[in-house]
């Protein structure tokens, strides 16, 4: 078997950069093959009522939702990424990020984006991974703890996304 090195992070950078600069359409699609890769059954195409893919993996409702801008998420986003998992009633959400998360401020220790979530009066009731596009080209422990409430990866070819769709 041929091993793989992990890119460069300037190259992962540049992967970053040119997948938060497509156009909103392909971003959708982008969110449904990640959704795939990572094991889920994705959602459907169009207007998807916030859900890029979800699955059941021993026995808990994953949520997946991708999310990627060329800005931070930040509450307006985890408002809506909540909203959605409710009516999914998720047991583990997964966001994936173009480039990150908005984070608490010394004047502000409540905000940011998992807090968010969190500050909740349910907000301990599910498990949350916060993933970045970074995180998945890295391989790194974010990724590795995300993947341990996952079903399993998959290669996607060209041929297996179209005979899936």
């Amino acid at each position: 078997m041929i091993q793989m090195n992990r890119p460069s992070s300037k190259v992962i950078r540049s992967i970053v950069q040119g997948i938060v600069k497509v156009d909103s359409q392909e971003k959708q699609e982008l969110g449904r093959k990640y959704a795939f890769a990572l094991g889920l059954s994705p959602g459907p195409r169009g207007a998807d009522g916030g859900i890029d893919g979800v699955g059941i993996v021993k026995g808990n409702k994953v949520y997946f939702q991708c999310r990627l801008s060329r800005a931070k998420l930040g509450a307006p986003v985890a408002d809506s990424i909540y909203g959605a998992a409710q009516r999914e009633k998720a047991d583990v959400i997964i966001v994936l990020a173009g480039v990150g998360y908005t984070k608490p401020t010394p004047s502000n220790p409540k905000s940011g984006f998992e807090n968010c979530l969190r500050n909740r009066p349910d907000g301990d009731d599910f498990k949350l991974h916060l993933l970045t596009l970074s995180d998945i080209y890295e391989k790194n422990q974010v990724f590795d703890d995300a993947l341990a409430d996952l079903p399993g990866l998959r290669k996607i070819t060209r041929k297996d996304w179209e005979e899936r769709e």
